[in-house]
């Protein structure tokens, strides 16, 4: 746990993977994150603001990571790796200048300041391309079956530079949304007061379009190709899997595109599991998606139950109404001259 320099905000982190921003003049937690993949064992603020850099904290992890981050902004800034082991302490200079960890793997390491800009752009381009040798070194050494044979069948996958810029685009869709649903739901409070207060202004992709944020990132989604879906999904780090789920029970609720949202959700679930498990924001939001598609299927099934149902009763009155008497001629001639034997015959004898 940490404060900041002017006691506005204060930072906390524990076993759980993530961070959490609080403000100390109402209490009120301004934002919970996953922030690392193992326990994070010591989070510090910047000590001063003299380069405007007061709310910017850094978070020292068992995953052998130390990250920087923006506390206003909530987003990350670097990440500092050097580490062989797990980052027991850390602790920051008074100046700012540099930082000081200490791990498991018996060294001490000292992280100067300088005066090199940092893009974030360039650090999440770097973050993909670590992500997919990781992934790619993975699949490569994956382990074999317990028998002793490896599986003959497997998901079929292989990243691509296409695969990492579909990813690249479901990020991107899933900011602008986010931003586009605060807006208007912002809007749709103020309204109530004010009836003829003016639209709120929008992102040019919607003011253009006139789409809503949904239909435009399902838009997004269904243009990946379905081969490629996957691997742009495995792309996306967790801190963009909640908005998506907000999407994906929107989708739920009014019914799109239900064969790509349940492939989707499945699919998440699957490869994020246990950090949705240990997250308690998002088992409402798992109940609300399962609520709505509950009810999507049932209404399929009734739709198609009763579909079949018609093409039955269709079928049965075109049997019916095309069934013809067949006779062959040969048959009927033979059945005719039996019929005609077997008749007795009168004679004619005179009786006068």
């Amino acid at each position: 746990m940490d404060i900041s320099y002017d006691s506005k905000l204060i930072v906390t982190c524990s076993a759980d993977k993530n961070v959490r921003v609080w403000g100390l003049d109402f209490g009120d937690c301004h934002k919970a994150f996953f922030a690392h993949q193992d326990s994070i064992m010591q989070v510090a603020f910047v000590p001063h603001n003299q380069d405007g850099n007061g709310h910017h904290f850094f978070s020292a992890s068992k995953d052998r990571v130390i990250k920087y981050w923006d506390g206003d902004k909530f987003e990350q800034i670097q990440k500092l790796d050097g580490h062989h082991g797990e980052i027991w302490a850390m602790t920051v200079s008074r100046t700012g200048e540099f930082l000081v960890t200490a791990s498991h793997d018996k060294s001490i390491r000292i992280w100067q300041q300088t005066d090199e800009q940092i893009f974030l752009e360039e650090q999440r381009e770097k973050e993909l391309e670590e992500l997919y040798e990781n992934t790619l070194t993975a699949s490569l050494d994956r382990d074999d079956e317990p028998d002793g044979e490896k599986a003959e069948v497997g998901p079929a996958g292989k990243q691509t530079t296409e695969t990492l810029m579909a990813g690249e685009k479901i990020v991107e869709a899933l900011e602008l949304g986010i931003a586009d649903l605060d807006v208007m739901r912002e809007w749709a409070e103020a309204k109530l007061t004010q009836p003829n207060l003016a639209p709120p202004d929008r992102h040019p992709i919607f003011l253009y379009t006139n789409i809503s944020a949904e239909a435009h990132v399902l838009k997004v989604v269904q243009k990946i190709k379905a081969a490629a879906l996957q691997d742009a999904l495995l792309v996306l780090p967790f801190s963009q899997v909640p908005p998506l789920f907000t999407f994906l029970q929107s989708w739920a609720e009014k019914q799109w595109s239900i064969p790509l949202t349940c492939r989707v959700l499945f699919f998440v679930l699957n490869i994020h599991h246990k950090q949705i498990v240990a997250s308690k924001t998002m088992r409402p939001m798992l109940d609300g998606i399962r609520r709505h598609l509950r009810r999507a299927l049932q209404r399929q099934k009734d739709e198609m139950g009763f579909n079949l149902a018609a093409l039955k009763f269709v079928g049965t009155q075109m049997r019916e109404k095309g069934e013809k008497d067949y006779v062959d001629e040969a048959v009927w001639e033979a059945e005719e001259e039996r019929l005609l034997k077997g008749r007795k015959k009168r004679g004619f004898v005179d009786v006068a």
